[in-house]
């Protein structure tokens, strides 16, 4: 019950959505943690930080949030190094044209390679 708490007041506060939305997004943000083992609250702060830093609107979380679990799965890359990057690197990212889900296959594939993202970066 603390979790679906946590889940509905950080999903509107973070992405002001109400309703069936909220409702959904929520839910998402739950299967979201459970699946990649992540702190609850962390995880929708960095997928929320992430999303901003790239400009995607929160009707498209619940895609940034698959994508994301699609990228974990294929390549072990974890959530919480995933989002630091894309904090980390967005300018980069945004100056090179790519778009979140570009970001996300870009970081994902790097780290699958064993290369260190911050040195490619940089």
């Amino acid at each position: 019950m603390s979790d679906i708490g946590t889940s509905l007041g950080e999903v509107n506060t973070r992405f002001g959505v109400t309703g069936d939305e909220l409702d959904d997004l929520s839910r998402r943000f739950l299967k979201f943690s459970n699946i990649n083992d992540t702190n609850l609250n962390s995880s929708i702060d960095g997928v929320q930080a992430s999303m901003s830093a790239f400009n995607v609107e929160a009707k498209d979380a619940g895609k940034v949030l698959d994508v994301m679990n699609k990228s974990g799965q294929n390549t072990g890359i974890s959530m919480d190094a995933l989002q630091s990057t894309l904090l980390q690197n967005a300018s980069a990212f945004r100056e090179m044209d790519m778009d979140i889900y570009q970001s996300i296959d870009f970081v994902s594939k790097l780290e699958k390679s064993g290369l260190d993202t911050s040195q490619v970066m940089s």
